[in-house]
């Protein structure tokens, strides 16, 4: 009888999943415990084991498809067994990209199509890993081999539209040294236009119109997790009275402490594992800001659960470094690390970004000297941190050179009024200033 492999429900929110790709084609063998494809949750990415030995029978769902959860989206069994009648393939299904006809190729020009052997697509074993990997269709894909068949090279060129090729090759750009802006590094058409187009000569006045060479639109559909986080974005700015407090930290002391420190304990701590431990110190302090506001209710933490932003592919993923006011420096250092190299890998589970009581915020790595973060509900309070840039700074009467560091603090005015959030801001302000504090 052959097993079901369904669309799981990783949290009691989850609703949909999207499939990313597949890492097994119909037909080849799979061992229990094996990663046979990769799906996006609204909250991360994560891979989907086998979990029966066998022959992946049939895929109900390819790459890009939304998928409800819990539903069937492939099968494994013996070779040539049987799935049942009422479990085949899916007549419609919603998909995550739906490129213009333009740029899904439909176009007076034929495409090349694969030459199928025995009802199979025909292509060389290292086109079929490829496609695999990348969750390409062969049935998308133009062969250019001897006899129709898809050669590795072919799939490759999947990661250009057709209008994209055949605006590269009319315009004779190179693509192999164009960066895509689309899934997986896909480049479309639009992608390149901006390289192709010369600069403006600087003898041409700064109020001319540009003439811009016109590229067909191209539109993306908000799913998975863009799409969790536009909802939850739009939510926190339309229903929360924000205001968005600054402080400037001299951060010499904290410069120096970190050197210091790393050479001694052959450690190596960030600034922003030195701005969590702070804020952790501070939120035992200020009890008001480690809550949670829900209608005309708030909630108390009992713990601090400090949630650190991190950038990643097409969204945004807050883990969570728990019971932050009990670690010590070096264990928060050492977590972050862990979660890190763990959301960069797809690895983090639903676990680790559930919880948090508090939010910190990092854009001081893009050189950001202010800005206005927006709080994830129904936390109250959200911590921006900056960069630290050199500054003349006024020391005993005489202009020396200095560092500076901003912090802004973004409150929910419905409960954080703002004396309380800045003396939230420069108690942290003082723990960051004297860094020996930090090593409590």
């Amino acid at each position: 009888m052959p097993e079901k492999v369904i669309m799981p429900k990783v949290d009691m929110t989850m609703e949909t999943g999207v499939i990313c790709h597949w890492l097994k084609n119909e037909g080849d063998k799979v061992e229990q415990g094996e990663v046979i494809l990769e799906i996006e949750t609204d909250k991360l990415a994560m891979e989907l084991e086998a979990e029966v030995d066998g022959v992946l029978l049939k895929r109900l769902y390819e790459a890009g498809d939304v998928v409800p959860v819990l539903t069937t989206i492939a099968w494994i069994g013996s070779p040539g067994e049987a799935i049942p009648e009422d479990e085949g393939p899916p007549n419609t299904v919603e998909k995550q990209d739906r490129p213009s006809d333009q740029e899904s190729g439909s176009s007076s020009a034929k495409p090349l199509v694969a030459a199928a052997v025995g009802g199979k697509i025909a292509a060389t074993p290292a086109a079929r890993r490829l496609a695999g990997e990348r969750g390409i269709n062969l049935a998308e894909v133009s062969p250019t081999g001897s006899a129709g068949e898809i050669r590795k090279a072919d799939v490759e060129a999947v990661r250009t539209t057709p209008l994209a090729r055949r605006v590269a090759e009319s315009q004779g750009i190179n693509l192999c040294g164009t960066i895509g802006t689309g899934p997986g590094g896909k480049i479309y058409s639009t992608d390149f236009v901006k390289v192709a187009t010369p600069p403006k000569s600087p003898a041409v006045s700064s109020f001319a119109p540009l003439q811009r060479k016109r590229s067909p639109v191209e539109r993306e559909t908000l799913r998975g997790r863009r799409k969790i986080i536009a909802e939850r974005m739009s939510l926190s700015h339309q229903t929360v009275p924000a205001a968005t407090l600054r402080i400037e930290v001299d951060a010499d002391p904290i410069w120096r402490f970190r050197m210091e420190y790393n050479s001694v304990h052959n450690a190596k701590i960030t600034f922003n594992d030195l701005v969590l431990k702070a804020t952790a110190l501070a939120l035992d302090e200020f009890p008001e800001l480690n809550a949670s506001l829900q209608r005309e209710e708030v909630t108390f933490n009992d713990s601090v659960h400090l949630g650190v932003a991190m950038a990643v592919d097409r969204g945004l993923l807050v883990p969570v470094v728990r019971h932050a006011n009990e670690l010590s420096l070096r264990t928060i250092s050492d977590t972050v690390r862990d979660l890190t190299v763990r959301a960069k890998s797809n690895s983090l589970k639903p676990g680790d970004l559930d919880g948090a009581t508090f939010t910190v915020t990092n854009l001081g790595m893009f050189d950001i000297v202010s800005f206005t973060p927006i709080i994830n509900l129904p936390q109250v309070t959200i911590l921006g941190v900056c960069a630290i840039v050199e500054v003349p700074v006024v020391r005993d009467g005489s202009v020396v050179p200095g560092r500076r560091m901003g912090l802004c603090l973004t409150h929910d005015h419905r409960w954080i009024d703002g004396a309380l959030g800045a003396l939230f801001l420069k108690r942290i302000k003082q723990l960051l200033e004297h860094p020996l504090s930090l090593l409590h």
